[in-house]
C-alpha cells in the first residue's frame, strides 16, 4: 500500500508538469501562429515527453531494485536472528558445562582430602 502511494506521489507531479507544459506549448504556438515554430514546439514537446518517460522507466527500475534489496534485507535479518538464538543457546550450554566442571573439580578436591586423611 505504501509503495503504491509512493509511486503515485512521484507520478502525479510528472503528469501535472507534463499537462502544464503541453498547455504552455500549445498556447505559445497558437499565439504565434507560426507553423514552423509550432512544429519546433511539437518536436520539443516530444523530446520532453521522451525524457519524462525515461525518468519514469528509471524510477520504476530503481523501485524494483529497492523492493528486491528490502526483501533480501528482511530475509538476512531473519537469518541473523535465528543464528543469534543458536549462539545464545550455545553460550548457555557452555556456562552449564563450566558449572558442571566446577562441581566435578570440587568433588575431586573433596575426594583427595578424604584420601589424605
Amino acid at each position: 500500500m505504501r509503495s503504491n502511494l509512493n509511486r503515485l506521489n512521484k507520478i502525479v507531479p510528472l503528469f501535472w508538469f507534463t499537462s502544464r507544459l503541453v498547455f504552455l506549448f500549445a498556447a505559445g504556438a497558437a499565439c504565434a501562429g507560426d507553423k514552423p515554430a509550432l512544429e519546433d514546439k511539437a518536436a520539443e514537446l516530444e523530446s520532453v515527453r521522451s525524457q519524462i518517460k525515461d525518468v519514469q522507466t528509471g524510477l520504476d527500475a530503481a523501485r524494483d531494485e529497492s523492493d528486491k534489496l528490502q526483501d533480501q534485507l528482511r530475509k538476512n535479518e531473519i537469518a541473523a536472528g535465528k543464528e543469534a538464538l543458536k549462539l545464545k543457546g550455545l553460550e548457555e550450554q557452555i556456562v552449564l558445562k563450566y558449572i558442571k566442571l566446577d562441581e566435578l573439580n570440587n568433588a575431586i578436591a573433596r575426594q583427595e582430602k578424604v584420601l589424605e586423611t
